[in-house]
């Protein structure tokens, strides 16, 4: 997308925001005229003020937001999720077996 924007006049200079400097030589690869300074560093998901900070150092005329379609959830918010169903489920299990045991399921 961004080697798009580049090669039309009318939004130029192009710069992207990526999360790390390894992130920042894969697009260069896929658009050689890139260079160094046509970046800015900032991990958009991981922190709220990087999106605004990326913004504000560019002063864009257009914003593109590209993201990928997989996102890289922590494992701990993984297990915290699994967990928290499981305590849900088993709750409901113990409701239900209490109910019927003092006849309040009817």
């Amino acid at each position: 997308m961004c080697r798009s924007l580049g090669l039309n006049a009318r939004f130029e200079p192009v710069t992207s925001q990526v999360r790390s400097e390894r992130s920042a030589k894969k697009a260069m690869k896929k658009a050689p005229a890139a260079e160094e300074d046509d970046f800015v560093y900032g991990d958009v998901a991981g922190d709220p003020k990087a999106l605004a900070a990326a913004v504000a150092e560019m002063a864009p005329s257009v914003l593109v937001l590209l993201t990928s379609a997989a996102p890289k959830p922590k494992p701990l918010s993984i297990a915290v999720f699994i967990f928290t169903k499981l305590i849900a489920a088993v709750v409901n299990v113990v409701k239900k077996l209490v109910a019927k045991l003092f006849g309040m399921d009817r």
